[in-house]
């Protein structure tokens, strides 16, 4: 393969997060066994003494504290201008009856389940939350099957909508019945030192802007991160685990670090199977035969319906290790439901070392078929050609056996590939299939012996 004599590198601006710091809020600590809390009391008396320390605090703010011990407790509301504080060997533990959290009318069909259920609520438009130590948020799994989506989905461990200041740290949430985090329309948010265990998604957000998430770890059945309309998203040092997707998300300006994403994990803390559940990802039979292998790394979600706030692109990938991932990066609007209201601009992966890749897996199938790349758009003319890719210093090794095209786009503006190895599976299998697109350049790209197909590319370089 020939060296590319001219640099024609694609540039794309690095990614600005803002900084923030949660204002210093009143010493005063109300702590719940004083307003009548103990791990001995119902649920009901719990969620009373909880909620009058809460209450009591002044307006200017404070700390709510939740000393050692098991708290069952009923659901119970937040306020601006406070911290909830969980020492270490505290749990807050939900109440396993959906009816507890029910928003609707339970005797009136589907309205016995919303969104809006949840076990710890954020009031809408608050400011400058705080939830912190090194305790235990556990929503017990509480299901409804009665109601609940696919089945037996629950309530959310939180539901938030247009909080300015949120800042949760230090602290494991486990056993949702549905997502550990649904946040819509908020900034200025900091996720840090977190494990998120079982549930469905562990971050599912529409439209937020100005996310940190560091230090976490994630092991979730369904999405590990989630939602679409998003911007300025900064992901750092973080384990991506799950049987789904670790994103399946829409942002502009996106930014992912030194993180881990594999299948391998131990099932206890990732995976609540229901056999009311019909998708195929979370039956017994399905995770029999895959029980450690991701279904995507990352795929662009951007669903009609969705009515995204933000553009999609401008993501950075890089310095990340890959493991026992069925689909690395799915963008295939034509194909997948979930990508019809935007595409995902541009994409650069930098240093990114992928193994154990196996696309071809009876448990993706569908959609996404043995394809295990795929930047694929459907512009009207063209001149709208919009997708943008820059790679550099990544690997791609396969399972044993794997078949199928490794990297598949059409449709593209412009896709430029540096110093990247595409090996493992089937020797001499087309690695690259492009078509209909702008400009193509191959620099230093090996592929395991076999062939790159290329058709209607108006500028091709290698």
């Amino acid at each position: 393969m020939k060296k590319l004599m001219i640099s024609l590198l694609v540039v794309f601006p690095l990614t600005t997060f803002l900084s923030f710091t949660a204002p210093a809020l009143s010493e005063l600590k109300n702590d719940i066994v004083k307003y009548g809390a103990s791990p001995s009391k119902s649920a009901d008396e719990n969620q009373a003494a909880i909620q009058a320390a809460i209450n009591e605090l002044p307006a200017d703010g404070g700390t709510v504290y939740i000393p050692s011990g098991t708290f069952l407790t009923k659901p119970f509301k937040l306020r601006s201008n406070m911290t909830l504080y969980l020492e270490e060997g505290a749990v807050i533990k939900a109440t396993t009856d959906w009816r507890d959290y029910a928003t609707g009318n339970p005797n009136n069909g589907k309205e016995g389940w919303l969104w809006e259920d949840c076990f710890i609520k954020i009031p809408d438009d608050s400011q400058n939350v705080t939830i912190d130590g090194t305790g235990t948020i556990d929503g017990s799994n509480c299901q409804n099957t009665a109601y609940g989506e696919n089945g037996h989905r629950g309530p959310h461990i939180f539901h938030i909508l247009r909080c300015t200041g949120l800042t949760v740290k230090n602290i494991t949430i486990k056993n949702p019945g549905n997502y550990h985090f649904r946040f819509d329309y908020c900034k200025n948010v900091l996720f840090e030192n977190l494990r998120l265990y079982r549930g469905q998604d562990g971050f599912h957000s529409q439209s937020s802007e100005n996310v940190r998430v560091i230090n976490c770890e994630i092991r979730t059945p369904d999405d590990n991160v989630a939602g679409s309309g998003n911007k300025d998203w900064f992901f750092e040092n973080c384990k991506f685990m799950t049987n789904g997707s670790a994103f399946d998300f829409g942002c502009l300006n996106l930014t992912v670090q030194n993180c881990y994403f594999g299948g391998d994990f131990d099932m206890a803390d990732c995976y609540k199977g229901n056999p009311k559940d019909s998708t195929v990802l979370w039956t017994n039979s399905a995770l029999n035969r895959f029980p450690k292998e991701m279904q995507t790394a990352f795929r662009f979600f951007s669903p009609r319906g969705r009515n995204p706030k933000n553009d999609a692109g401008n993501w950075v990938i890089k310095d990340c290790t890959v493991d026992q991932v069925g689909i690395f990066f799915a963008q295939n609007r034509p194909l997948l439901n979930w990508q019809v209201t935007q595409c995902l601009k541009s994409v650069s992966f930098e240093n990114v070392h992928v193994t154990n890749l196996l696309p071809d897996s009876p448990l993706i199938g569908g959609d996404y078929g043995d394809k295990s790349i795929n930047f694929v758009d459907f512009p009207q003319q063209p001149q709208d050609r919009q997708i943008q890719v820059y790679m550099n210093n990544c690997s791609f090794e396969y399972k044993p056996g794997a078949t199928g095209t490794i990297l598949v786009a059409s449709d593209f503006d412009r896709i430029e590939i540096h110093n990247s190895s595409f090996s493992g599976g089937v020797e001499g299998r087309t690695f690259i299939d492009a078509k209909d697109g702008n400009t193509l350049i191959l620099d230093n790209v090996t592929g395991n012996g076999g062939a790159i197909n290329t058709s209607n590319i108006n500028q091709l370089i290698k």
